[in-house]
């Protein structure tokens, strides 16, 4: 609150610093000091009583007593170091008169130091002597070495300290000799907080004997980085780290600041400069873990000197300064950080993430998250946290209120962070979305139809140095996914980590795992056994995703694969099967596999050319009877018939979600088979556009009034020119949601033609046996942002859309998007 005045900060206090949950309040100087408007005029005093520009001791004694009442400890600049310069003027704001070196009734020519350099002045700051025993710019020196000097000195303090102060600044620590200053505190009539001004003092670990000491090499480095381009801020995340902490003062002890009066007038980021620096920069400074932050509000000025304005009565309105204040400390992102810090004070930071170098994030503890962009674009990714599961806050953009947040919320699955392993000697890290953020249903949120897509694969960021970090960074960020995407990733992990207690450590927590490879030369035995020492350990599996490419004779390999997972992994609840080539398994050994699993619910096993003799084609297999399995995604191309016709013959009482989908000709007998076993317990019937036009929708008669959800998933690749038809003898009632899942392209015309021609066909299709529907659910890129805050523009055939959405809307249907929200009229 720099150059206010004591009326304007004693109502500030309770209004706004109690209320806002600040502690403290660093005040000036309130002892008389030469005659002027300008900001220093303060640091020049010319007698030792409690009387300045700022307001009388009343004024003073009343802004301690309310400050305090309102949880907010005073912190006053105190100057042991000098009095005035050699002035014009020789009396004191309230009369005192005095000379340069004469202070009637308190100090005499001898109790300065007088030294022999031109002026008197400390010419050379890294000269000992000089930076102890003379001037700094002409400031009469005190000599704090004579023990009347010292008892003067404690004298003055007590004036204050009996007045209720929380503690002191102490100006000009660094010209002070600390032997002489810890004797004046132990004069003191209380402890109070003590912290010091000593830039770049060769003392300083003397100075933190008496008190904590202002940082200036933080600010400095804050000005330095947000600056440049290059480097960006990532190397703050260092401040900290022994290495890079030679000459700080240690953060137990440091305090520390984006800008003080000062170094605001040079060497520091300010409120003008742009692009919310200074809001960033307070926002790294209050939600990283160094020091205790002080955050600097002052006033509008054009020349270097200039005081205060408005009187020195200190205004804001709302969330800004008034009457040439700033007050940055009501900034919102500033406040809400003031907050943050509160909350996550005494832990520290984890789970650090760059984008670019401009992008960096990390939490606190298990109690909260920061993510600052200092780039020009947006930063799109998902971050892993140890925060427990919950709705979180974004408290820069909106206070929260009980459990209230009117500000954006952050849903738990966002809170994920992927890993991948590059093909070199670093590893990198990959932001693909979780499976959550690509589930898709009216009613159930575990219901997973619209799965992820290599299109939604975020940006790839490396992490420096990952691999001789590798036990730091698994125990520091715990990953929940791993990911292999071809056998050099296997070997890098093995020979980095396998072996390794921090290695068991790792696997036996990872989530997920996805082997998604493609290998031109035939998969061997060896290359099995690189994958089963990583497969054995993860024993806390719940999703596995295998989408291994590969050709040769190893017909065994998939199947050793997938024993291993499941005995090393029983609580598995989500299998991806999309292997191509000999990876496939037999159908006849789905049965026994399964049974290895209970807790599975959801089962996808893709489309590829199949590997099984063709004898197998309609072979009856043991059944299975699986309490828990709710999904199945199954490919039902001919070369799949045998293992549908498996599946029918198994008990699944749980069974509520049906995915078909085909890239060659529908095998017709065998789906009819599974919804003549399974069809009246489905809540859901999903299908690509080549499967609901081979099959003319003609199982669906054979579903129950369970049935309430029927998905398209449009393949811009298939023909819409079939005339798909349901028998006219059958209605559902139940029916009450349609969901058209259109993949994304690059090709805006294509996908605009899809979009039109699917809502147009699936409703001609569903008019007549599904009069209940009332709800139509968009799944796609293009709709998906639709009601945020900047919304794309989307390049549709507008005047057709809107035309096919209003028809749907006609008829009573709500049309929205993935997200729930409503999707009017397409603009132009």
């Amino acid at each position: 609150m720099f150059q206010w005045n004591w009326q304007s900060i004693a109502k500030e206090c309770e209004d706004f610093l109690g209320p806002a949950g600040y502690g403290y309040i660093e005040v000036g100087s309130p002892i008389e000091h030469v005659k002027g408007d300008q900001w220093w005029t303060m640091y020049q005093l010319t007698s030792y009583k409690i009387i300045s520009k700022f307001g009388s001791e009343q004024d003073f004694d009343d802004m301690v007593r309310r400050c305090s009442n309102a949880g907010i400890g005073v912190i006053v600049d105190t100057i042991f170091n000098h009095m005035t310069g050699e002035l014009g003027s020789n009396v004191g704001i309230a009369g005192s008169p005095f000379s340069h070196y004469e202070y009637p009734g308190i100090w005499k020519y001898d109790d300065f130091h007088h030294c022999d350099t031109p002026g008197g002045d400390i010419q050379d700051f890294t000269n000992i002597y000089q930076v102890l025993n003379c001037e700094l710019a002409n400031l009469a020196d005190l000599a704090q070495e004579k023990e009347n000097v010292r008892d003067t000195l404690a004298a003055y303090a007590n004036s204050l300290i009996a007045k209720g102060i929380a503690g002191m600044r102490l100006d000009a620590a660094s010209l002070m000799d600390p032997k002489y200053v810890g004797q004046i505190i132990s004069k003191f009539s209380r402890p109070v907080y003590i912290t010091q001004e000593a830039p770049g003092s060769t003392f300083y670990l003397d100075i933190i004997k008496n008190g904590d000491n202002h940082e200036f090499k933080f600010s400095e480095q804050l000005n330095a980085y947000f600056r440049n381009a290059i480097t960006g801020i990532a190397p703050l995340m260092m401040i900290g780290q022994p290495l890079s902490m030679v000459g700080w003062t240690p953060s137990d002890k440091a305090v520390v600041f984006v800008s003080n009066h000062d170094r605001e007038r040079g060497g520091a980021i300010t409120y003008k400069d742009p692009n919310n620096m200074y809001t960033l920069a307070s926002v790294f400074m209050l939600g990283f873990n160094f020091g205790t932050p002080q955050v600097f509000s002052g006033y509008e000025w054009t020349d270097r000197d200039a005081g205060g304005p408005n009187g020195l009565y200190g205004t804001c309105d709302g969330e800004h300064g008034v009457n040439g204040w700033v007050c940055q400390h009501r900034w919102p992102a500033v406040a809400a950080m003031v907050l943050f810090y509160n909350k996550v004070q005494e832990t520290d930071v984890n789970s650090y993430v760059m984008g670019k170098p401009t992008q960096i994030a990390w939490g606190r503890g298990n109690s909260g998250f920061v993510a600052i962009n200092n780039d020009a674009t947006a930063w799109i990714a998902f971050f892993h946290t140890v925060l427990p599961d919950g709705t979180y806050c974004d408290i820069l953009h909106g206070k929260k209120y009980g459990n209230s947040c009117p500000a954006t919320t952050l849903p738990p699955e966002v809170l994920l962070e992927i890993f991948a392993w590059a093909s070199r000697d670093d590893c990198l890290l990959d932001n693909t979305p979780s499976w959550k953020n690509y589930t898709l249903s009216s009613h159930d949120p575990n219901d997973p139809w619209c799965t992820p897509s290599e299109e939604a694969a975020a940006t790839t960021r490396a992490i420096a140095s990952v691999c001789r970090k590798f036990r730091l960074l698994a125990r520091e960020f715990a990953w929940r996914h791993l990911a292999f995407e071809n056998m050099e990733q296997v070997k890098t992990f093995r020979k980095v980590s396998l072996g390794e207690e921090d290695a068991e450590w790792l696997l036996s927590r990872v989530k997920r795992l996805t082997l998604a490879m493609f290998k031109e030369s035939v998969w061997t035995r060896e290359d099995t056994g690189m994958l089963l020492p990583i497969l054995e350990k993860c024993r806390a599996l719940e999703v596995f995703t295998h989408e291994i490419v590969t050709g040769g004779e190893m017909v065994s390999a998939g199947t050793v694969i997938l024993e291993t997972v499941m005995k090393a992994s029983p609580t598995l609840r989500r299998l991806h099967w999309r292997p191509v080539g000999c990876m496939q398994l037999n159908p006849t050994q789905w049965p026994q596999l399964l049974q290895q699993v209970p807790l599975l619910d959801s089962l996808d096993i893709d489309c590829g050319p199949a590997f099984w003799p063709p004898g197998l084609l309609y072979t009856t297999t043991a059944t299975l009877h699986h309490e828990n399995l709710r999904t199945l995604r199954l490919c039902v191309n001919e070369d799949y018939a045998a293992l549908i016709h498996t599946l029918a013959q198994c008990e699944l009482p749980a069974l509520r979600n049906l995915h078909l989908r085909s890239s060659q000709h529908v095998t017709i007998t065998a789906v009819l088979q599974l919804f003549l076993a399974h069809g009246k317990s489905l809540r859901s019937v999903a299908m690509d556009t080549s499967t609901s036009d081979d099959m003319s929708l003609s199982f669906l008669p054979f579903c129950g009034d369970a049935l309430e959800e029927v998905v398209f998933h449009e393949n811009v690749t298939a023909p819409i020119h079939h005339d798909t038809t349901i028998p006219n003898a059958f209605v559902s009632n139940s029916v009450k949601t349609v969901v058209v899942c259109i993949k994304d392209m690059d090709d805006s015309f294509s996908l605009s033609q899809t979009i039109v021609s699917s809502l147009h066909r699936i409703r001609r299709v569903m008019e007549q046996p599904f009069p209940n529907v009332k709800r139509l659910i968009i799944v796609s890129p293009k709709f998906d942002t639709i009601g945020e805050p900047h919304e794309p523009e989307v390049p549709f055939h507008r005047s057709r859309l809107s035309a096919e959405l209003q028809r749907w809307k006609n008829a009573g249907v709500e049309v929205v998007n993935r997200r729930g929200v409503s999707i009017g009229n397409v603009r132009d």
